[in-house]
């Protein structure tokens, strides 16, 4: 019991992913920022349609260039989910409906800032 708060507590301070998981993956999509690039006027498809639904994402993000915008909804009808600052790595709870659509933008105010290295991992957990 000791060693398990000792890792919570250590996990709290430096960021580590939450050691909580409701079930098991769903799906993990990737997105190469280098092959990919990621602007902050259109949205970038990672997932046409979740099989199930999801309670929580597993994100990691290597990016060091900007906030990612995780959106979800039919194309031209997106609603921002969450956002992902630079360096994220960290479970959270998010429910996403089974059968949605998940796309990525880049957090700009005019449209003009693009996300050009690092990965994002996003799996997505029951």
């Amino acid at each position: 019991m000791k060693k398990l708060l000792i890792s919570i507590l250590l996990g709290l301070a430096w960021g580590i992913p939450s050691l909580v998981r409701a079930g098991g993956p769903i799906t993990q999509v990737q997105s190469m920022h280098g092959s990919t690039t990621i602007y902050g006027t259109a949205w970038v498809q990672v997932v046409s349609s979740l099989s199930k639904t999801a309670n929580y994402v597993d994100v990691h993000n290597s990016s060091a260039s900007g906030t990612l915008i995780l959106g979800i909804g039919a194309s031209g009808s997106e609603y921002n989910a969450l956002y992902i600052v630079p360096s994220t790595d960290r479970t959270i709870p998010l429910r996403v409906p089974k059968g949605s659509r998940v796309s990525l933008k880049g957090l700009s105010p005019n449209g003009l800032y693009s996300i050009t290295n690092g990965e994002t991992i996003l799996t997505f957990l029951e």
